[in-house]
């Protein structure tokens, strides 16, 4: 057994399965399915139930465990690894989504995937910089850009034609500090609501909330720092259906760092699917992130799976 894979085991309980290593609980969702794995051969990892996804050096970078024996490659090419002080592009041949090049046609797909299948607005697509791109590892996926301070952090890669794989592709770059935050338009915007994906802060801004996509389902001790210092009158855990309890121990987590936070539900859908008044309703009847909601909705979920 290779070095790297014996510090991997030595931190994550695991198990060899074919060409992956599979981690029992999922570091990024706590998932206890077995659900994270890590190819041996390709060099990245992904999780099946929370959809988070890398190559193995940003996993090793993230979790602190040593690079020094880990192959330097990425689906058998040679990789230029991003590091922390290294400044992030846009994948290459990205264009407006809004176009009319010689490649319309294509881009037509991408409005029509944004507008009627995830109800945005032709104004939203300019309001976030929405693009597409038909090259590299991102062809066929719409790239949503993530800025702080006019500095780009991190774009989020979508497909939008079935041809092009899985659904999402990450870029080879560190996420864990991001706290993009986009602030709301009314007396509001001192509520910030916290969700997993970039695809559902239009319906929330436009309720007037504050939104801050989290790109998964965890908050880190740096990112928990930096939100300490934004000063919101209070904050709003809305992760998706499948994640309340981790809604439940992030806005605990957060009152513990002094921070007025408290969690809520859909119900069923993600809050990009939601009408705008039920959506509304959601948000402003967040509860107490209590030890008693905590066992109710473990209890609840046991029933839902037996």
């Amino acid at each position: 057994m290779e070095d790297w894979i014996i510090a991997l085991s030595t931190r994550f309980r695991g198990r060899m399965a074919r060409d992956e290593y599979k981690i029992r609980v999922c570091p990024y969702c706590g998932n206890t399915s077995w659900n994270f794995e890590i190819n041996i051969e390709k060099l990245v990892f992904s999780c099946w139930a929370c959809s988070v996804g890398g190559t193995a050096r940003s996993f090793f970078i993230e979790f602190g465990l040593p690079t020094d024996n880990l192959p330097r490659t990425h689906y058998g090419r040679a990789l230029r690894i991003v590091e922390e002080d290294d400044k992030l592009t846009l994948p290459p041949g990205c264009r407006p989504v809004l176009t009319h090049d010689e490649d319309a046609i294509l881009a037509n797909w991408a409005a029509r995937y944004l507008l009627e299948n995830r109800h945005l607005t032709k104004d939203d697509i300019v309001e976030y910089g929405i693009q597409y791109t038909l090259e590299s590892e991102f062809a066929g996926r719409i790239i949503w850009p993530i800025y702080e301070d006019d500095e780009l952090v991190y774009f989020v890669a979508r497909r939008f034609m079935e041809c092009a794989g899985r659904k999402y592709t990450y870029p080879e770059f560190r996420r864990r500090n991001i706290t993009s935050v986009y602030l709301g338009h009314s007396d509001r915007r001192m509520t910030l609501v916290l969700v997993e994906g970039v695809l559902q802060i239009p319906n929330i801004r436009r309720l007037g909330y504050s939104v801050m996509p989290l790109l998964g389902k965890k908050l880190t001790d740096r990112q928990m720092q930096k939100l300490q210092l934004r000063h919101f009158e209070r904050a709003v855990v809305l992760l998706d259906e499948d994640s309340v309890e981790g809604s439940i121990r992030m806005a605990r987590e957060m009152k513990i760092e002094g921070l007025r936070a408290s969690w809520s539900r859909t119900g069923g859908p993600d809050s990009d699917e939601m009408p705008l008044g039920e959506l509304e309703q959601v948000i402003e009847g967040a509860q107490e992130p209590t030890t008693r909601s905590l066992i109710l909705e473990g209890v609840r979920r046991r029933a839902v799976i037996a």
